[in-house]
């Protein structure tokens, strides 16, 4: 029994270790001088400038942790053969949903969702791919047709190939004799459906021809794959069996398929670059002549040049071939795009290095800045809360403890240990959490919650005043005094016992600056004393060293930090639109990972070409993975430019991804996101069946020809995009046009009467009479309501009965046509659409936020309303620019 056990400690401590993924170097970018030189133009996709590129610029770490991932997939592997990552990725909902998804998480399998690592699970066979394995795989991809992929045999004669170059040696014969026998086995199960017979059958009648074919008398004998430098055949053999690099290959082939066969899902050459990307991040520059090798084994014409592979003196010269910070001379191009261009293109390798470069040889280092969610604390239970204000004061204290000395950028602690009484909680979270790359994972995240929970003097909103800082500058300032100062008297230390709020932000500088590092503060759009004046409602711009670097903006419900954009335009501004009209012209650039280093310039995304119906959605997508989506603004600008691409269906995945990633119970978030996606009419999906925080307030767009079958062609064209508002309390309903239109499709502009006048002349002319006075009537009705116009909305509950009483009242007088927009629709749509803590989020109709679509059609029967509502406007409403109409369907509709 003790043999027993000590056998099974041993075997679960195996299991455990082997799982262990250990630690590996990874190329730098100053590295890349010398790499692209060997490699054929015609062959640019292979050059490791790719692998670096994808590294460097975040485009495959966004694509592991923004693409296409979800719930467990049936027909997809995610991780099994490391049941511990396994169980991870599941948990985190993290699991692939198409092969390209699989082959990238197979390779950077990354399960806490933070750090994107290179597979180094002992047990995983990939783990163990050597650099010249991978040159003659990507060099036998070279060799696949198109339609080769579309071609049972030829694909099994790939995964062959394949399998031969993983495990060395290799027979064939016995292979395919197993498969054979495995597959006649699941075909006599019962339980197989038709339509795995009929793929079964397929998979065995191509299995019977390939054994014909090496069975033959002529046929050549069990081949070995050719041998590199540092591969024993047979080594890599060892840490798995023929199936576990059969079903790989089978792995590289779907990919294939996705990036080459309709409907293509990735870019041509992603497969190929994504092994790139994984021999960058393990390998070493020694590593980039195995690589060299294994191309030039299968393909010579691969390499421009073979020599480096036999030269020793090459050799040496190119493992000592380094960029350094002074090749970055930009200042020394001419300041003619053209030329810079064209200089450029010439040197793919110079631009891959000046791309990454540019950030480093900037003269501010920030780190990156954390994007808000929800965080767990533990007075909440297994409720979690928006932390915009904890993220908020989180970031303040990143970028004041941020030093990038030597390069490698840490949080540390010298800027605040000559103050005596720091809460100690905050110095342990910073020396537990020193890394910046660690910094965005969710335990962080909770960590710090507790952090800067339950401080006396500090405004809370939930957990009975322990956790969900409430916004505003005093508050902020607040918090920061409780962790810098957590022992003084009274619980105020300096920055909250200051005379003013500018005084306090004073002194909020005083303290975290020192002799490398000075923080200064303005506000923006007003003069310093004015913040005096507010809370909320602001934004402050925040300078270290005299170098504007990033704002804290202050709104009623939320505050975010922000980085500052540089404001002088860099080298790549200029070159950015030439660049990429050059170079598919280009066979150096023409397949390389370049234009991603060049997202950030508005020019690849945002221009006429790049978005136009031509454009190919499949590259645009990918370029979009080159935005800072780790941020939350990143993340948010990047759903705005996939809907309002022509193409947006074809990135539906990638918006509802950002989208799931972004706070649901933020109303500023999605307010943003709502306004996207009616502005370009939801062209991700099907908008949603109801308003935000009301499951009651139901809204249905109207078709076009359901308008016209109902009102005719001249009403559905005044009215635009309609949403009709039932309500379910009285099966009621109300139809919601757009701004009204013009023949030239702009709003049409017009005063109060006209306004009145326009909507009423949208009924046929035998019912517009009975409209008017249904409208007049409704307006006396109005005028002798007991409940008069709100003048405080705070009390969720005088709210809600103002909107069933508005509600009933549109039940009980019924207007059988069509009216401008009166006080009781537009307070319907008022609650409506702020059911998210109380702010307004245009869900549905777009411009509602322009305070002249808010037309008030009972105005003129009514001067005390009217006062009152030109006070809430803050305009005449007697001379508004735009208007939009409402319907009733006639009761003989049938709708």
């Amino acid at each position: 029994m003790i043999q027993f056990t000590r056998r099974l400690v041993y075997f679960c401590l195996w299991v455990f270790l082997s799982q262990i993924e250990v630690t590996f170097a990874e190329l730098s970018h100053l590295e890349l001088k010398g790499v692209h030189e060997w490699i054929n133009p015609e062959y640019s996709f292979l050059s490791p400038i790719n692998g670096s590129l994808l590294i460097g610029t975040d485009t495959l770490a966004h694509r592991r942790f923004y693409g296409n991932y979800g719930p467990k997939k049936s027909g997809f592997d995610c991780m099994e053969n490391a049941s511990r990552i396994h169980q991870i990725l599941v948990e985190r909902d993290d699991c692939p949903q198409d092969y390209t998804a699989e082959l990238i998480q197979r390779l950077f399998p990354s399960q806490d969702g933070a750090n994107f690592v290179a597979n180094q699970v002992e047990s995983d066979p990939v783990s163990h791919l050597k650099p010249g394995t991978i040159g003659s795989v990507l060099a036998k991809l070279t060799e696949v047709q198109d339609r080769d992929l579309e071609d049972p045999v030829q694909e099994e004669r790939l995964k062959l190939s394949l399998m031969k170059l993983f495990m060395g040696s290799f027979d064939e014969r016995q292979y395919l004799k197993v498969s054979r026998k495995e597959l006649y086995q699941r075909l006599n199960t019962t339980t197989v459906s038709i339509e795995d017979r009929t793929n079964v059958r397929t998979q065995l009648d191509v299995i019977e021809r390939i054994l014909k074919e090496l069975e033959a008398p002529d046929a050549p004998q069990a081949s070995k794959a050719p041998e590199v430098s540092e591969q024993t055949p047979g080594e890599l053999s060892k840490r798995g069996k023929p199936k576990d690099f059969g079903s790989f290959a089978e792995l590289i082939i779907h990919s294939l398929k996705e990036a080459r066969i309709a409907p293509v899902k990735y870019p041509r050459y992603f497969v190929e670059q994504s092994f790139l990307a994984f021999l960058w991040k393990r390998g070493t520059k020694a590593d980039l002549i195995s690589y060299y090798q294994g191309l030039y084994k299968i393909n010579p014409k691969l390499l421009k040049n073979s020599s480096i592979l036999t030269d020793p003196e090459l050799q040496e010269r190119f493992l000592h071939d380094r960029y350094s910070s002074p090749d970055y001379i930009v200042e020394a191009l001419s300041e003619d795009p053209a030329t810079e261009s064209k200089y450029l293109i010439q040197y793919p390798e110079k631009l891959a290095f000046f791309i990454q470069q540019e950030y480093l040889s900037s003269d501010h280092f920030l780190p990156r800045l954390i994007s808000f969610g929800n965080a767990n604390h533990s007075s909440l239970g297994n409720v979690q809360y928006p932390d915009c204000g904890e993220t908020s004061v989180r970031n303040f204290f990143n970028i004041i403890l941020y030093s990038n000395k030597g390069g490698e950028g840490r949080f540390e602690l010298d800027r605040i240990k000559h103050l005596p009484n720091v809460y100690p909680k905050l110095i342990e979270f910073y020396r537990r959490n020193s890394d910046p790359s660690l910094a965005m994972k969710d335990e962080v995240r909770h960590e710090w919650s507790e952090v800067v929970s339950g401080h006396a003097g500090v405004e809370y909103l939930k957990g009975n005043g322990q956790c969900e800082i409430n916004a505003g500058i005093d508050n902020a300032l607040s918090i920061i005094d409780r962790l810098l100062f957590n022992e003084s008297d009274q619980h105020r230390g300096p920055i909250v016992s200051a005379r003013d709020r500018e005084s306090k932000l004073d002194e909020l500088c005083k303290v975290v600056s020192g002799a490398d590092f000075n923080l200064q503060w303005s506000p923006i759009g007003m003069d310093r004393s004015s913040v005096n004046e507010k809370n909320t409602g602001i934004e402050l711009v925040f300078s270290i060293n005299s170098k504007p670097l990033f704002s804290w903006e202050f709104r009623q419900r939320h505050f975010a930090v922000k980085a500052l954009p540089e404001s002088k335009k860099s080298w790549k501004d200029r070159v950015a639109p030439l660049l990429r009209k050059l170079a598919p012209e280009n066979h150096e650039l023409a397949h390389t990972a370049i234009l991603t280093g060049f997202v950030s310039e508005s020019s690849l995304l945002v221009d006429e070409e790049a978005n136009s119906a031509e454009e190919n959605p499949i590259y645009f997508e990918n370029l979009l993975y080159s935005l800072p989506l780790g941020t939350h603004d990143g993340k948010i600008h990047a759903f705005q430019l996939v809907v309002a691409h022509p193409q947006a269906k074809e990135m539906k995945d990638l918006a509802r991804r950002l989208q799931m990633r972004l706070p649901a119970n933020d109303s500023d978030t999605q307010r943003k996101l709502h306004m996207f996606l009616v502005a370009y009419d939801y062209p991700i999906g099907e908008p949603p069946p109801h308003a935000l925080g009301r499951p009651n307030a139901m809204y249905r767009r109207i078709p076009s020809e359901e308008m016209i079958r109902i009102f005719g062609p001249t009403v559905a064209k005044s009215m635009g995009k309609s949403w009709e508002r039932n309500f379910p309390e009285n099966g009621h309903s109300v139809i919601f046009g757009d701004l009204f239109q013009i023949d030239s499709g702009r709003p049409r502009e017009a005063d109060y009467e006209t306004a009145i006048k326009t909507c009423i002349g949208l009924n046929p002319e035998s019912t517009q009479k009975a409209v008017t006075d249904a409208v007049e009537r409704r307006a006396h009705l109005l005028r002798t309501r007991s409940m008069k116009p709100p003048t405080n909305f705070s009390s969720r509950e005088y709210r809600g009965e103002y909107q069933r009483q508005n509600v009933d009242f549109l039940a009980k007088n019924p207007i059988p046509g069509c009216f401008l927009l009166s006080t009781v629709e537009w307070e319907i749509l008022r609650h409506d659409l702020s059911g998210l803590g109380g702010a307004f989020i245009p869900q549905y109709l777009p411009h509602l936020s322009t305070a002249a679509t808010w037309l008030l059609g009972d105005l003129k029967y009514g001067e005390a309303t009217l006062a009152w509502s030109a006070r809430y406007l803050q305009k005449d409403i007697r001379h508004l620019s735009a208007f939009r109409c409402v319907c009733q369907k006639p009761q003989s509709s049938g709708d």
